[in-house]
C-alpha cells in the first residue's frame, strides 16, 4: 500500500508539473484597446487547464520595477490570454462590431506587454516630432514620369491573383505559396539593375514568409525608406474562404504597381534604400512587421550592421473600396504627425485638380490598426493612407465576399495609392538629410 501511495503521489507531481509547463506554452501575452477588451473580457468565458481565465485584464502597474516610467497611451489595456481563446478575440475583432485588422498586438512576457502602454514613441511630442529629412520637393520630372506610368489594370489584375489562393492565412498552404509566387512575380522585375534584390524572411511559428524587395541607394544607402503592405487575408467563419482582396490583396498590389514602375524607370537611383515589404500574419497581431521592425531596431542599436536609419514608412493596407465623400483618408493615431502633413504636401504639389488628383482628409484607427503599428512601437515615423473612413469602411471584408466585384473594378481609386506611393518614395529617396537632431 505504501509503493502504490507513493506511485500516486509520484504521478500527480507529473501531472501538474505537466499542466503547468503546458499552461506556460499556451499563455499569451497581449496590448488592445480600452473597448475592444471590455468586450473581451464579457465574451472569453471558461477557465484554462490549470483553473486560470481563459481571457483577463492586467493591472497596468508593473511589480518589476520600483518606479516605473508614466503611461504615454491611456487607451491600451494588457490582458492574458489562453491559446485556446486566440480564435474567439480574433472574431470579436474581425466580427462586425469592431471589424478590425490585427487588432491586438503579441508579446513574450508580462513585462514586455506592461512595457507597451509606456512606450515613449507613443507620447504626443514624439509623434509630433521633426521628420529626418529635408521636406523640399525637388524631383518633379522624375516623378512626372512615373505618374503617367501607373497602370489600373495592373493593379486589378495583381488583386485577382492574389484572390485564387482563396485563403492567404499566415499558417495555410495558401498563406505560405502566395508569399513564394509573390517573390518570384517581384523578382521579374528590375532586369538589368545591379542595385536590385528580391528575397523573404522566414518566420518562426507560421508557414507564411515576408516578402522584402530592395532598391539600393547611392551615398545614403544605410538610410531606409519601407513601403509595406500585408499579404496574409483571413474570416474567422471559414478560414478556406479568405480571399481578401481589398484587405489586403489591394494594398500588395499597390506595392507591387509601385515596385514595377520604380524598377522600370532608369534614371531612378535614388541617394537612400527603398525597402518594399509584403508583410505576413499582420491580421494575427502584426506578427510579421512587428518581427521585422525590431530586427531593425536591434540593428541599428547595435551599430553593427549597414542600416542606419528608418527614415520613412508607408503602409498601404487597403486602397481599393472608395466609401466615402474623398479619395483618400490619412490615419491620424499611432502615426507621425510630420510624416502624415509632408504625404499631404505632396498632395498638393502633385495631385491637384486634374488627371491625378487626390481629394484627401483624416480618420482615426482608435488602435494600432495595422502593420504601421509595428514600426512606430519601435520609433520609427510611419504615416498610413486609408481608402475610406472608418466609419464607412468596406463592409465586406474578413468575409467571403471581400472580392474585386466589390470594390472599385476600374482601378482608378486604387491608383491613386499607387501615385501617392511613388512621389513619396522619389522625393524621399533623393531628400537631403534634414539639419534636425535624431529623434532616436
Amino acid at each position: 500500500m505504501i509503493i502504490t501511495m507513493r506511485f500516486v503521489i509520484f504521478v500527480m507531481i507529473i501531472t501538474l508539473a505537466g499542466k503547468s509547463a503546458h499552461a506556460q506554452q499556451q499563455e499569451r501575452w497581449i496590448v488592445l484597446d480600452k473597448e475592444s477588451a471590455g468586450v473581451a473580457v464579457q465574451s472569453i468565458t471558461g477557465q484554462s487547464l490549470v483553473g486560470a481565465p481563459r481571457f483577463e485584464l492586467i493591472s497596468l502597474a508593473d511589480p518589476t520595477l520600483v518606479a516605473p516610467p508614466p503611461i504615454t497611451d491611456e487607451n491600451l489595456r494588457v490582458a492574458r490570454i489562453d491559446a485556446t481563446a486566440v480564435g474567439e478575440l480574433q472574431s470579436i475583432m474581425h466580427g462586425p462590431r469592431f471589424k478590425r485588422c490585427g487588432g491586438f498586438t503579441v508579446h513574450e512576457s508580462r513585462a514586455a506587454a506592461l512595457a507597451e502602454p509606456r512606450n515613449p514613441f507613443y507620447d504626443a511630442a514624439y509623434l509630433h516630432g521633426p521628420i529626418k529629412f529635408s521636406t523640399n520637393i525637388q524631383k518633379q520630372e522624375l516623378v512626372g514620369h512615373a505618374l503617367v506610368s501607373v497602370k489600373a489594370e495592373n493593379i486589378i489584375s495583381s488583386i485577382e491573383k492574389l484572390m485564387k489562393y482563396e485563403t492567404r492565412d499566415h499558417n495555410t498552404e495558401g498563406g505560405k505559396k502566395s508569399a513564394e509566387d509573390l517573390e518570384k512575380d517581384w523578382k521579374k522585375f528590375g532586369e538589368g539593375r545591379k542595385d536590385y534584390s528580391v528575397d523573404h524572411i522566414e518566420h518562426e511559428g507560421w508557414l507564411q514568409n515576408s516578402v522584402v524587395a530592395t532598391i539600393k541607394g547611392t551615398d545614403l544607402d544605410g538610410e531606409l525608406v519601407v513601403i509595406g503592405a500585408h499579404l496574409d487575408s483571413i474570416n474567422r467563419s471559414n478560414i478556406k474562404k479568405a480571399p481578401g482582396a481589398d484587405d489586403d490583396a489591394s494594398g500588395v498590389a499597390v506595392v507591387t504597381e509601385i515596385l514595377r514602375i520604380l524598377t522600370k524607370l532608369e534614371d531612378f537611383k535614388p541617394r537612400r534604400t527603398i525597402k518594399f515589404f509584403a508583410y505576413a500574419a499582420e491580421e494575427y497581431g502584426l506578427l510579421g512587421s512587428g518581427e521585422i521592425a525590431k530586427t531593425y531596431s536591434q540593428a541599428i542599436k547595435s551599430g553593427t550592421g549597414d542600416i542606419k536609419e528608418v527614415v520613412a514608412v508607408l503602409q498601404l493596407d487597403m486602397a481599393g473600396f472608395a466609401g466615402a465623400d474623398r479619395h483618400m483618408y490619412f490615419i491620424d493615431d499611432y502615426v507621425s504627425t510630420e510624416l502624415t502633413d509632408y504625404l499631404k504636401k505632396l498632395i498638393h504639389v502633385y495631385n491637384g485638380p486634374g488627371d491625378h488628383e487626390i481629394t484627401f482628409g483624416n480618420t482615426t484607427c482608435g488602435y494600432a490598426c495595422s502593420d504601421h503599428g509595428s514600426w512606430t512601437k519601435y520609433g520609427f515615423r510611419a504615416a498610413f493612407p486609408f481608402e475610406s473612413t472608418f466609419a464607412k469602411l468596406n463592409p465586406k471584408i474578413h468575409t467571403p465576399d471581400d472580392t474585386v466585384a466589390n470594390l472599385d473594378t476600374s482601378g482608378v481609386h486604387q491608383s491613386r495609392f499607387a501615385r501617392l506611393g511613388l512621389e513619396f518614395a522619389i522625393e524621399v529617396g533623393y531628400a537631403a538629410p534634414s539639419s534636425e537632431p535624431s529623434a532616436q
